[in-house]
């Protein structure tokens, strides 16, 4: 009852009635080799301007966490970069 009542909330009241719960051995996801792990886009390197400033950026940063920051910060402003594009995505 207390799992139909949280899934009612996620989904709305009465979405769900009733629950069958059955066990047993879970059979593994027959995927090919090459969609188990997702593809990396390639990022554009961004101008000299942009990587300054993200490098300023992340400086106050830990050393364990600046390069994983400005990764993120190369992705995000590569993002931003192509949507400003005239070609876009």
């Amino acid at each position: 009852a207390d799992i139909l009542a949280r899934v009612n909330l996620f989904l709305g009241p009465g979405s769900v009635q009733s629950l069958r719960i059955a066990q047993g051995p879970v059979k593994p996801l027959n995927l090919p080799a090459a969609s188990t792990r997702g593809a990396r886009r390639r990022i554009e390197p961004l101008d000299a301007a942009a990587e300054a400033e993200l490098a300023r950026s992340v400086e106050a940063a830990p050393d364990a966490l600046k390069a994983a920051l400005a990764n993120l910060g190369r992705a995000v402003l590569s993002d931003e970069a192509k949507s400003r594009s005239p070609r876009g995505r």
